[in-house]
């Protein structure tokens, strides 16, 4: 996914949920990816649903929900010379 179409699909939904009236948000993000990209995304997401007059914050707290690695698949046979 792009850094735009990241960030265009946050904002869209941003302006969704605060259409159907939720008041606090727990925000999980998933993705091999650097923070600034998922911190970014995270952003936009806030931009689409606050109001320019209110400055709340709807989000409780940000969750990574990432795998971690569990050191890899199995490497191949070592080619006999």
């Amino acid at each position: 996914m792009t850094r735009y179409s990241g960030e265009a699909v946050a904002e869209h939904v941003g302006r969704m949920s605060r259409n159907l009236g939720l008041k606090s948000v727990v925000v999980k993000v998933k993705g091999f990816t650097f923070f600034k990209k998922k911190k970014q995304a995270i952003l936009s997401w806030r931009e689409g649903y606050t109001n320019s007059r209110t400055d709340q914050n709807p989000i409780v707290y940000i969750e990574d929900t990432t795998r971690k690695p569990h050191n890899g698949c199995r490497l191949p046979k070592r080619r006999c010379s």
